[in-house]
């Protein structure tokens, strides 16, 4: 308005002048009573709010100073509502009204500090918030004393009991049921959070709990997977917390904390309620009856609570006078229904701060205090029961810059805490502590159960996924605290496989987890047969049978290649020793030389010669055997050489890393090198029969076209071999039978040859009578038909396998005969 009067002509102005006058009164009039409205409607939410600090209702304080400071920002309204959410621990609220606080001129350096110390609180750090601390500053707000930080562990919300209000004080009574203190489904509860009410001073006595305008808390217990409130025969209980269990003769007995209305105090304008301690009996529903007020109590002066029984001693806080300041910790013995003198614990213990939630296991005192020395708001500590030591912060993650406390041990030994950790509002919520590693003993021994892990020459590294290495400790074993992942445990010893094995650390459940490895001692020099080739009788040179064997032998030497080959030859008995020594001398020789011409290095081939001396049949001298048997004798032998530089350190082949023993290990690699060779063989695409007469190897008129299927197929696809099989019945002598197989093998072979199929495309084999197709062996009485059966030529279409993939895709489809491959 005062703008737009300015934009008047001076002409106009001063035609209007007394008008304007009037207005000009009149603005001014209107500003003047806003100002005083304003003024005196923050006067009023100021008086309200002062009332409201002082009877300790400091939610409703600092919601009042916040309105006051929206009508008026002044340095008085911003600090009281600093100070009112320090108070209710509300860290976040409190740091951003103690950064509004120190922006005035009228702050001070205690205000500062005042701001550093809640920027620490809220998990601010001090240097985003251009908060600068001499030294000395430093050690009063972060108390000059560094804590533990213990980063195995941290501390998890028990979900299965907290809820959006308050929780806390976990504990257990003598027969194992959990009790904790919350403000849960209590009637005509306001959105207004919640608050701890025992570890302040003073509450009003109306029907609500005025410090945070929320239901009163109550004591529940786990009944299966309820939850239940537990009831009391105490009459005018606002309050009920911290119940500590004993046992005493049959009777179960709990000491509690109360807050009771003060009906009397009501009629006075403003009074104080305090806590109080209360014993009663554990009735069989849980209920809590015949309920007494300890001794120790006056709830018109001095509030006493917390109270803990162990070893027939009652341990409790209280504000009665005589202390060291706040509240302080106390003792008093339980003598049969009645209690001894009250004594203060001491200096070791109490100071001029707040020292609550007293709490003993296993010969230690653990309390809560909010002492200048820890990491903010109330911080858990522990000395000895007996005081002979010193007060020790326990340190993160059991303390942060929030509140921390009622410390509780169940009886499985799971600790738990209470704490405000992590909100923005003062509420709280039950904690368990979590390991974030186990502790693994990795042992390691030999196969012969020999320990190795002691032993100096024995490495072993756990690795994470990372690459780094996990420090180990070596005491029976070798011992690594892993948190949850993907590790790899490395073991080396000279003489034995290394081991490279993946660990797998599941969920931490803080205990020890033993791991047992064994180390296979490297098999040097071991030999393990994988096939054999044979000679004609007094020859050693390679058949071509004999050559596709050492080609696949040549092969598999270059897939392994830290094995070698030995070469063992033998012969038949129908010479002279001398000679036959010789000649298996030679034979071992011949197939070294073939394999040195296919590109096996000689430094990687060793031979061997037994002349006759090891049959593998009992055709010796003076033994009538068929030729087919002195065959089996003229062989060589190809093993493999197993790791043969004794001392060298080898690997395991891939994928045999989890062997256990050396048994198993052979077993795995003669399975390995078996599949590998039989990849490497022929594969059959199809296969017929041909049939003939009694003692005859003529080929019949049906055999016919089944040679000339193979024929066409033969010459349409020059890259298909054929395998000629050929058998007898039993009904003649093995000499005769055998010569009987070789000439019908021989018959086909000559057919086919006439027909231009070039022979090195063909293979022949014969075996007389020593692979019927059924049971009809000499002596044996069978049918003609189950006779002619065994009268057979087996034919095999067969095809490299480097050359699979010029067979026509519709052969693939599993037919088998010559006429189907043909397509009619």
């Amino acid at each position: 308005m005062i703008e737009w009067m300015y934009e008047i002509s001076y002409k106009n102005l001063k035609k209007q002048r007394k008008p304007m006058n009037q207005i000009r009164k009149i603005v001014v009039g209107i500003c003047l009573l806003l100002v005083s409205d304003c003024l005196f409607a923050q006067r009023n939410v100021l008086r309200y709010a002062d009332i409201e600090y002082d009877l300790k209702r400091f939610e409703h304080a600092g919601t009042q100073y916040a309105e006051a400071y929206g009508l008026k920002q002044t340095y008085y309204s911003a600090r009281r509502a600093a100070e009112s959410y320090s108070y209710l621990r509300s860290y976040e609220k409190a740091f951003d009204w103690w950064e509004k606080t120190v922006a005035f001129e009228e702050s001070d350096r205690e205000d500062y500090l005042n701001y550093a110390r809640a920027a620490v609180q809220a998990g601010e750090k001090l240097s985003d918030s251009g908060i600068v601390l001499s030294e000395k500053e430093r050690e009063q707000v972060y108390g000059g004393v560094s804590v533990s930080e213990d980063e195995t562990i941290e501390f998890r919300s028990l979900d299965r009991i907290n809820s959006p209000g308050t929780d806390y004080g976990l504990s257990q009574d003598v027969e194992g049921r959990t009790y904790f203190v919350s403000d849960r489904d209590l009637s005509a509860q306001t959105q207004k959070k919640p608050i701890r009410f025992d570890v302040r001073k003073r509450f009003s006595g109306e029907d609500r709990y005025r410090l945070n305008d929320r239901g009163f808390h109550q004591i529940f217990k786990e009944e299966g997977d309820e939850l239940q409130e537990v009831l009391t025969d105490l009459e005018g209980v606002y309050h009920l917390s911290m119940p500590s269990f004993y046992q005493r003769g049959e009777n179960q007995e709990v000491v509690f904390t109360a807050v009771l209305r003060d009906d009397q105090g009501r009629r006075r304008r403003r009074h104080e309620v305090h806590a109080g301690l209360y014993h009663a009996l554990v009735q069989e529903n849980g209920s809590f009856g015949a309920v007494r007020a300890l001794p120790f109590n006056d709830l018109s002066e001095y509030s006493v609570m917390h109270g803990f029984v162990y070893n027939d001693r009652l341990y409790f806080s209280s504000d009665m006078s005589g202390g060291y300041g706040g509240f302080d910790l106390y003792y008093a013995d339980l003598e049969g229904d009645s209690y001894g003198s009250a004594i203060n614990m001491g200096p070791k213990v109490n100071g001029p701060e707040d020292e609550v939630f007293p709490y003993l296991h296993q010969g230690e005192l653990y309390f809560s205090s909010d002492r200048s020395v820890g990491l903010g708001g109330l911080d858990i500590y522990r000395i000895d029961s007996k005081l002979t030591g010193m007060v020790e912060n326990m340190g993160k993650p059991y303390n942060t810059a929030q509140d921390d406390f009622a410390y509780f041990v169940d009886e499985e030994g799971v600790e738990y805490l209470s704490s405000d950790r992590g909100m923005s509002e003062s509420r709280d919520d039950i904690y368990y502590l979590a390991s974030l590693l186990d502790r693994y003993r990795l042992r390691v021994s030999a196969e012969s159960g020999e320990r190795l892990d002691g032993m100096e020459d024995l490495e072993l590294k756990v690795i994470n996924a990372d690459g780094g290495e996990i420090p180990l400790e070596i005491k029976d074993g070798r011992i690594a605290s892993l948190m949850q992942g993907d590790y790899t445990v490395e073991i080396r010893k000279a003489g034995y496989f290394p081991a490279r094995v993946p660990l797998s650390a599941l969920a931490p459940e803080g205990k020890e987890k033993v791991i047992d490895y064994t180390l296979v001692p490297i098999p040097y020099g071991k030999l393990l047969a994988i096939d054999s080739v044979y000679y004609d009788l007094d020859k050693y040179n390679i058949r071509p049978d004999a050559a596709e064997v050492l080609d696949r032998v040549s092969a598999l030497l270059e897939s392994y290649p830290e094995f070698n080959l030995n070469i063992t030859s033998h012969t038949d008995s129908r010479a002279s020793n001398a000679y036959n020594e010789e000649l298996s001398e030679d034979r071992s020789r011949s197939a070294a030389s073939y394999l040195q011409g296919s590109g096996v290095s000689s430094d990687r081939l060793s031979t061997d010669w037994k002349g006759e001396k090891q049959p593998a049949n009992p055709c010796v001298d003076e033994v009538d055997c068929p030729e087919l048997m002195h065959e089996k004798n003229r062989r060589s032998i190809l093993s493999l050489e197993l790791y043969p530089d004794n001392g060298e350190d080898y690997a395991l082949p891939g994928g045999l890393e989890n062997v256990g023993s050396t048994e198993e290990l052979m077993e795995v690699i003669k399975k390995m090198v078996g599949e590998k060779e039989s990849s490497m063989r022929p594969l059959v695409l199809g296969q017929e029969m041909l049939y003939y007469d009694l003692d005859s190897y003529t080929i019949r008129a049906d055999a016919s076209k089944v040679l000339k299927d193979a024929e066409v197929l033969l010459k349409k696809y020059p890259f298909l071999k054929l395998e000629i099989i050929s058998h007898t019945d039993s009904r003649q002598t093995a000499q005769y039978n055998e010569r009987l197989s070789k000439n019908r093998s021989m018959s086909v072979f000559f057919h086919l040859r006439n027909r231009q199929i070039s022979s090195d495309r063909m293979q022949i084999r014969w075996y007389g009578e020593s692979n019927p197709e059924n049971d009809c062996r000499a002596g044996t009485p069978c049918s003609q038909e189950e006779h002619q059966q065994n009268r057979r030529s087996e034919l095999k279409l067969t095809v490299a396998p480097e050359d699979l993939a010029k067979v026509p895709a519709a052969w693939k489809s599993g037919k088998r005969n010559f006429r189907e491959l043909l397509g009619n």
